[in-house]
């Protein structure tokens, strides 16, 4: 907080606030080295597979570690979406719509 916005709150830092006493981004950062440079470590890529091979969901479709993938998608079942509003013919969505739609879930 500048000290203008200090004054005119009554708050100082240090004397009615404590001051901080970790610098989040330089913690932040820090962290982000030592967790890449674990994930980096030799065996890293068949750990995580052995982990997610025991406690992952079977339907997840997760690729193995290290083979990259990109961003999943959410499939939607077909029917899923078939709901009646009572707007219409009380058909539902087309297979047309649902298909526009499961281009928006990610």
């Amino acid at each position: 907080m500048d000290p203008t916005t200090q004054a005119a709150s009554g708050c100082r830092i240090g004397l009615d606030h404590p001051a901080s006493i970790v610098e989040v981004a330089a913690a932040a950062r820090e962290a982000q080295e030592r967790l890449w440079g674990l994930r980096r470590q030799p065996g890293f890529d068949a750990a995580a597979d052995a982990i997610q091979e025991r406690h992952g969901s079977r339907r997840s479709g997760l690729p193995p570690s290290g083979e990259g993938g990109g961003p999943r998608r959410r499939r939607i079942a077909d029917g899923q979406l078939c709901l009646d509003l009572g707007l219409g013919d009380g058909q539902g969505l087309e297979p047309a719509q649902v298909a526009n739609a499961s281009r928006f879930v990610t």
